[in-house]
């Protein structure tokens, strides 16, 4: 028998009803993911883990996980490298073909605002950000020495 069970806005997640020996057992079945919460919680749920027990993996607090999973609040980007081991896969999906999709990849796999990431370049956050919306491209000084960092596997410091 599936049951439907509202949990703080997300009323797509199922719970099947096993019977047992006479007992009945609350199977989760993982939702479809959309939003970061919702890849959180599916992670968290198929390994039996409570809020409190993954928390001190991201150097957070048990609410702000809840605010998480619930889409009340977002995690910040230096947060995503550690969120995407837990998860074992990255959740983002960016066209690394153009230079906004490779820059966004690589900050969100190094944990990068757009101000850290213009720091290892001498530019300004705004300018990056600019850079990823395919807004304006950088010129050609810069344009070396940043595809020296997004070719470079390794962080730079």
């Amino acid at each position: 028998m599936v049951i439907k069970t509202t949990r703080a806005r997300l009323c797509r997640q199922l719970f099947f009803q096993k019977k047992t020996h006479s007992k009945l057992v609350r199977v989760y079945q993982p939702i479809i993911p959309t939003t970061i919460g919702e890849h959180i919680m599916n992670r968290r749920k198929i390994l039996g883990l409570l809020q409190k027990d993954i928390s001190p993996l991201f150097d957070v607090t048990d609410e702000c996980i809840s605010l998480w999973e619930n889409n009340e609040s977002s995690p910040l980007v230096i947060s995503y490298p550690r969120i995407a081991q837990f998860l074992e896969y990255e959740w983002w999906r960016f066209d690394t073909s153009t230079l906004g999709g490779r820059i966004q990849d690589y900050r969100y796999r190094h944990g990068l605002t757009a101000h850290h990431f213009g720091v290892l370049l001498s530019v300004h956050g705004s300018t990056v950000r600019s850079w990823e919306l395919g807004e304006f491209n950088p010129n050609k000084k810069v344009s070396i020495k940043l595809n020296e960092v997004l070719d470079n596997t390794k962080p730079l410091d």
